[in-house]
């Protein structure tokens, strides 16, 4: 019998399983439980999980983004760290972000890593 084609066959089987079809099985006991068949035991049993924080970060402005984008600097990687941990592409798009209203001043040459 061609390898892929058992392949195929069981694959089809786990499905059944999953899919909460105990007449295609072709062995005994349950894989795992699919608590969303009414049919099942378990069915409609839910559980909540508390979220996460949420995160502070923030979104720029259109008008600030508007500005870096207007502000004239090279494309040269040569990366810098800002004082509000930020990685800038060089020296000059760390200006542009000040002059566009970033609280920023030059820390380091260099990512921030390790900061």
């Amino acid at each position: 019998m061609n390898s892929k084609l058992v392949l195929l066959c069981i694959c089809v089987q786990m499905c059944a399983l999953a899919c909460g079809r105990p007449q295609q099985r072709q062995w005994q006991g349950p894989i795992f439980s699919n608590p969303f068949l009414p049919d099942r035991p378990g069915a409609g049993t839910t559980t909540t999980t508390p979220a996460p924080p949420a995160s502070s970060t923030t979104v720029p402005s259109p008008r600030y983004l508007a500005c870096l984008s207007a502000c004239p600097s090279t494309m040269e990687y040569n990366p810098v760290c800002g004082s509000d941990s930020q990685n800038y592409h060089n020296h000059a798009r760390l200006d542009c972000a000040a002059r566009c209203g970033q609280d920023v001043v030059f820390v380091r040459m260099g990512t921030c890593k390790g900061l």
